[in-house]
């Protein structure tokens, strides 16, 4: 009998060892939602930022994204011509709150001729984080490297109860103050999170990786306790 209930106690462990791992796993996700301080027009909207719309791959792999378009709806967010790029902010959402430590964002590509000129790129940024009753959680600054096709990623440390994100542009590449048309934006952003909940759930990779797993710690442990 005793046999018999050390069985199940580790089998249990080993299933709630498992389990642990399988919401510590770190994932990659995205907003739910994006809402800017402009948009230039649908084209350019802010929910380009958040629906792989440019991205070169899967975005678990955190691909390289593809020159600016405006093909369909656009693969960019751009500000309009009437907001100061210094002005313009991006704020995402979450449906549930998350467990964050990292941004990934993908620099705006500024390909001209489409671009008025190549100068569109973020320079130095701030994030706010938000939870749910809209008190800010945390805050973090950065700067990102121009002339980028590839995910840029900036880790502001564990954070809990997220909601929503900010984002502050601060400078941008083109510095112009006068003679040229000034715009700026984002290609996309994504998101690190040790969070696991039914919208940002394992693909079946991962989860089929999990069951051999759980197979694989049930036959060690009912060969180490078998009789001999």
């Amino acid at each position: 009998m005793n046999s018999i209930r050390s069985r199940l106690s580790l089998v249990s462990y080993a299933f709630v060892l498992l389990a642990l791992c399988a919401t510590a796993r770190a994932v990659v996700i995205q907003a739910n939602t994006a809402v800017a301080s402009s948009f230039f027009s649908s084209d350019y909207r802010p929910e380009n930022t958040i629906n792989g719309s440019g991205l070169l791959g899967a975005l678990s792999t955190l691909p390289n994204h593809d020159i600016y378009s405006n093909a369909g709806t656009g693969n960019h967010w751009t500000t309009a011509a009437s907001t100061v790029p210094t002005d313009a902010f991006i704020t995402w959402g979450f449906t549930s709150p998350q467990t964050l430590d990292t941004i990934y964002l993908w620099n705006h590509q500024s390909t001209t001729s489409l671009a008025a000129n190549a100068g569109y790129d973020v320079g130095n940024f701030a994030l706010t984080f938000y939870n749910s009753s809209s008190a800010v959680i945390g805050t973090y600054s950065g700067t990102l490297a121009f002339d980028s096709n590839a995910a840029q990623a900036f880790n502001f440390g564990s954070i809990s109860g997220i909601s929503s994100v900010r984002f502050d542009v601060n400078s941008i590449q083109n510095t112009a103050t006068s003679g040229s048309t000034r715009y700026t934006g984002l290609a996309e952003v994504a998101f690190n999170t040790t969070t696991i909940n039914p919208s940002n759930t394992p693909d079946a990779a991962s989860t089929a990786a999990l069951l051999g797993l759980s197979v694989l710690a049930l036959g060690f442990f009912s060969r180490r306790l078998s009789p001999v």
